[in-house]
């Protein structure tokens, strides 16, 4: 939408101006879409994105939040420490929050950001260790396609331990 109303500008890492359609944008990247917006329907872009970020990090918060809280009772059971836990993150976010309400957005980013990259450094570690696995999982379903089985996965064959949820009872 920002390209095709022609509502951006474009800058050199220096800060000097590469393409400038919307001068009165400056560089204040957020408000590309509001303008974009408002010029299909005047008056619209600014409510638009209030509620577009409303539920966005409402929907966000609650997903990580329902992460944290299950990788807490995962980690530490639902015993002393797991309930401990699980209260400590209630109370840490709801100072989050609090605090990403009365402090600069920019700082809110910044946080974001790092938690983020932080999930993502985890998520490459976790895909790194599971690697091997995945790659003996593959073989075994193109072998069982290549005898024209119904592939059925099988971790003991595979020497998966720990996948009792595929195991039959």
């Amino acid at each position: 939408m920002i390209l095709v109303t022609g509502m951006y500008n474009v800058f050199y890492e220096s800060g000097k101006v590469l393409v400038e359609n919307a001068p009165q944008l400056s560089n204040q990247y957020v408000v590309f879409t509001q303008a974009a917006i408002d010029k299909v329907t005047p008056g619209f872009g600014n409510l638009f994105v209030a509620f577009a970020l409303l539920f966005f990090v409402f929907t966000t918060l609650m997903a990580y939040y329902y992460y944290a809280e299950t990788s807490i009772v995962y980690l530490f059971g639902k015993k002393r420490w797991g309930s401990f836990g699980v209260w400590g993150l209630r109370v840490l976010i709801v100072i989050a929050v609090f605090y990403g309400s009365i402090k600069q957005a920019t700082l809110a980013w910044q946080l974001g950001d790092i938690g983020v990259g932080l999930m993502a450094w985890i998520n490459l570690v976790a895909i790194f260790l599971l690697f091997p696995k995945t790659i003996r999982s593959l073989k075994d379903y193109e072998q069982q396609k290549k005898k024209g089985l119904d592939p059925v996965f099988d971790p003991e064959k595979l020497n998966i331990k720990k996948a009792d949820f595929w195991e039959k009872k």
